[in-house]
């Protein structure tokens, strides 16, 4: 049965909003419901203090919900940092084993990524290569990778494909974000702009998986991702407009007065 998720319910904050996405980047599984809970409150706690980290003044506009500080905070470390880290084998996943074929769709070409072509084996071989320097031990074959990276991608690979896409878009020319995690996740966490249209980008590829024939992924595995009474389906091309970037490049420096620093984790 397909999931849906809304990520505009209720009086959530944007980085509430954002911390959901993220939340079930890490753990999509129906079995992960805890951990993904704990996950979202560990996010939206260090959302705010690093709010508060870069700018006093400005996190005052930041809603803060006594919930999201009901449990002992030095639990939340480890929680985050091993959240963070399914997020990235997520993202390095689906951008080694489903992009090739997502841009292949609209551009009829499938092109090779480091030299391999583009299949799942393949691919798993680089997304393991890729990780081998955050903590993922390098195996003799790909069934270890098959288990625990694509395995658990399968769910929101048009997702976490989405987001690569929607940073490498947008997300590094703006805001020079290079080789870091938690920096973007923490500027899209603080935009409802762009978790919308994350939202939208992944709805489009969420149609497309199903048609992959080397995916082999059927749509009620996927979980899709809606926002509010929004269409399911915009044009890719329109997501965000030149306008709209540069009116939150704008706000996003008021709010950080002009320099985007350094991310802290825990």
């Amino acid at each position: 049965m397909l999931r849906i998720v809304d990520l505009d319910e209720g009086d959530w904050d944007a980085y509430e909003k954002g911390a959901r996405f993220f939340s079930y980047l890490a753990y999509p599984g129906e079995e992960e419901t805890a951990e993904r809970e704990r996950f979202w409150t560990a996010l939206c706690r260090w959302a705010i203090r690093e709010s508060i980290r870069i700018d006093k003044d400005a996190a005052w506009n930041v809603p803060v919900r006594a919930a999201h500080f009901v449990r002992d905070g030095k639990s939340d470390e480890k929680i985050w940092d091993k959240g963070m880290t399914q997020i990235h084998y997520r993202l390095v996943t689906a951008e080694c084993v489903a992009l090739p074929h997502l841009k292949a769709a609209w551009t009829g070409v499938l092109v090779k990524l480091g030299g391999f072509e583009p299949t799942i084996g393949n691919m798993l071989d680089l997304a393991r290569w890729s990780l081998a320097d955050y903590g993922w031990k390098e195996d003799s074959d790909n069934s270890a990778a098959k288990t625990k990276l694509w395995k658990p991608t399968r769910p929101v690979v048009h997702a976490a494909a989405a987001y690569t896409v929607f940073c490498s878009e947008h997300l590094c020319p703006i805001f020079d974000v290079v080789d870091d995690l938690k920096l973007p996740i923490f500027i899209t966490m603080r935009s409802t702009l762009f978790i919308r249209s994350i939202t939208a980008l992944s709805e489009i590829f969420r149609l497309r998986v199903p048609g992959i024939q080397q995916l082999r992924i059927k749509e009620d595995e996927l979980v899709q991702f809606k926002w509010g009474d929004e269409p399911a389906v915009r044009d890719p091309q329109r997501l965000v407009s030149k306008a709209e970037l540069a009116r939150c490049k704008e706000s996003m420096t008021k709010l950080f007065k002009g320099v985007f620093p350094r991310i802290d984790g825990h």
